[in-house]
């Protein structure tokens, strides 16, 4: 956690799983309690008070980022192990790079004899030695983590229940900043006049096209579940296992309830070979409260709804605890942004899905979050204002 690695005060380990064939691909991996948690607080809360990075220029911060995205792209294939996508994150490292020496403050008129400014001051620290620290465990250093009364903000991404646990917790330590990427169950509304191959995983479906669209659907779903049990490490594997034993039982479960409250087109049986895969699952046609179509599963599954009117789809759309984003599928210019702006999501795409960009904010409405992450939005929630008045 400084510089070099240190021994950690707990001995309680546990085993990490390969999720392709449920082997064991981990012995022991070392999970941090209470004592570890509180040094890795310490040696940071230290090096933001006492060590350079608060004195660090903006065009300094810049080079460490830099180099940062530099090294990624540098040990792509290593660091690809660990997490996918790292050209994303390398870009992501380079565009608040560029902000280093562009967090602009405020200043107000001289009124009633007073000239007012406002600087932007970071809540945290990250790197040189001593400002990042990695504390490695399981749901219960997470809660150590949250509640701690020396930490002054979290950032979180996982579901529902537990981001209101995370809120709970950072409420009654310290009321700490936090920032929450919650679940998403995203609506597509794929109208008549859609490019249906674009629109292929769509959710709400005009009724005159929706023979079409549940008929592509199935296609693309039975093609891809061919490779079920694929080599996650292969190039060609377009299609993984799910997060682990439990997450694989609970989709599941939910699925056989769906089987119930819905029709099912194709998917929903268990995979006979080794590891961690669902098939990709479509229903059709669920009943309004069926929990397959309500929750976030964390699994390939997808419900089609059909409507007759846009005031129909937006109010299906709408009627959901989440908000994180939506789509539509129309070449109408004029239906786009009538519906766009009655959607209640953080992001709405127009005939595409699931895009992040480095400069916009995501993040959602209701129980999807709170806080955005990207954009300069990002930037600023993790600093506090401070207001200064010279008479």
């Amino acid at each position: 956690m400084t510089s070099p690695w240190i021994k950690r005060f707990s001995e309680e380990r546990i085993n990490v799983y390969n999720l392709k064939d449920a082997s064991i691909s981990t012995i022991n991996h070392p999970v941090c309690k209470q004592a570890d948690v509180d040094l890795a607080v310490k040696i940071a809360n230290e090096a933001f008070e006492t060590g350079p990075w608060p004195t660090f220029s903006g065009a300094q911060r810049r080079a460490c980022l830099n180099k940062l995205a530099d090294l990624l792209e540098e040990n792509v294939d290593e660091a690809a192990q660990l997490i996918m996508e790292i050209p994303w994150i390398a870009r992501v490292f380079r565009y608040y790079a560029r902000w280093c020496d562009k967090l602009e403050g405020e200043s107000y008129t001289d009124d009633h004899g007073f000239y007012k400014i406002v600087r932007h001051e970071p809540i945290g620290v990250w790197f040189p030695p001593r400002v990042f620290q990695i504390v490695t465990g399981d749901g219960g250093t997470g809660a150590l983590l949250s509640s701690h009364i020396d930490i002054h903000k979290v950032s979180f991404t996982d579901s529902i229940p537990i981001g209101q646990k995370i809120l709970g917790a950072a409420n009654r330590s310290n009321m700490k900043r936090v920032t929450l990427e919650l679940g998403g169950k995203s609506p597509a509304l794929v109208f008549e006049d859609a490019d249906l191959p674009k629109a292929i995983d769509g959710a709400y479906v005009q009724e005159e096209v929706a023979e079409r669209l549940i008929a592509g659907i199935k296609a693309n779903f039975e093609k891809i579940a061919e490779g079920l049990g694929s080599d996650p490490q292969s190039q060609g594997t377009i299609f993984g296992p799910v997060v682990d034993r439990a997450q694989y039982e609970n989709i599941h479960a939910i699925i056989e309830q769906g089987k119930k409250e819905a029709t099912l087109v194709t998917g929903g049986y268990r995979f006979d070979g080794e590891g961690f895969f669902v098939p990709p699952t479509l229903f059709v046609n669920p009943q309004p409260e069926a929990r397959i179509y309500k929750e976030e599963i964390f699994g390939p599954a997808v419900c089609v709804r059909t409507f007759k009117t846009e005031d129909e789809a937006v109010a299906m759309a709408n009627d959901s605890r989440c908000g994180l984003a939506a789509y539509i599928f129309t070449e109408t210019t004029r239906r786009t942004l009538r519906i766009a702006k009655r959607l209640r999501a953080g992001t709405v795409g127009v005939n595409a899905i699931s895009q992040l960009f480095p400069q916009t904010p995501f993040g959602g409405y209701k129980q999807s979050g709170q806080g955005r992450g990207l954009g300069k939005y990002a930037l600023y929630d993790f600093t506090e204002p401070k207001t200064i008045f010279i008479r």
